[in-house]
């Protein structure tokens, strides 16, 4: 279907159906990794209301199923858990894009060799969540505490994929444009200046960055913002 939600719907309609047959007797028709994981990206692609609690629904079924069968192979990937996180950063729910980001770093610390390690597309869901729920004045920090544990987890060998890049900077810079205050703004321009001295080319500021601060700047209603912007824009 050209339509997500209806695509969702009908995927989410014919895994129901290959468990109820499954569980009638066919053998045959137990869903697989596959289905499961193609459900969960429909819904993740859906923009129906209920989609973030259905991607998680699903996902936890995968969850319970493949503890129930013993069945590592139904255990759900790195890929699956991303999906579902991503649906919660859509719709801008940061307190549950981080519980279940909790919820898939928990599993994998306990089945360690898995394909389950949180990488930074799954760190920068959480983030983008983080930036999205601005209603909440703790979502500026909630993200840089999130910062802090990628740099953290970069240093372990279990987590291969987590070094922090300017993708994850520019999204806490974000972060703290919407907090609209002088203290968010300096915090912002501090974070650039950090990432403008580091010796990785990968955390060089680049559009996106400036253009958060920026944003941090002309939110603030600070009497000295148009001058901080013009600074900005000509260091671009």
């Amino acid at each position: 279907s050209n339509d997500p939600q209806v695509a969702a719907e009908r995927a989410d309609a014919l895994l129901l159906k290959l468990q109820n047959l499954h569980e009638s007797g066919w053998s045959n028709c137990r869903p697989d990794h596959a289905i499961y994981s193609s459900v969960i990206k429909c819904y993740s692609l859906s923009k129906s209301k209920d989609a973030a609690h259905r991607s998680e629904a699903v996902l936890r079924d995968m969850l319970q199923v493949a503890k129930q069968e013993k069945n590592p192979d139904l255990k759900p990937d790195v890929v699956c858990w991303n999906m579902a996180i991503r649906a919660w950063a859509l719709v801008g729910n940061g307190p549950k894009a981080e519980a279940l980001f909790r919820e898939m770093l928990a599993e994998y610390m306990d089945n360690k060799g898995t394909n389950m390690a949180p990488n930074n597309v799954t760190f920068s869901s959480v983030l983008s969540a983080w930036a999205k729920t601005q209603h909440d004045p703790s979502a500026p920090e909630r993200a840089e505490r999130l910062l802090q544990e990628m740099k953290q987890l970069a240093q372990l060998q279990d987590f291969p994929d987590v070094k922090p890049n300017v993708i994850s900077y520019s999204i806490v810079l974000d972060c703290w444009a919407y907090a609209k205050s002088t203290a968010a703004a300096e915090r912002a321009e501090k974070i650039l200046r950090e990432m403008q001295e580091s010796n990785d080319p990968n955390l060089q500021p680049n559009a996106l960055s400036f253009n958060a601060v920026i944003k941090a700047w002309s939110l603030s209603r600070d009497p000295r913002a148009l001058v901080k912007v013009m600074c900005l824009l000509k260091e671009m």
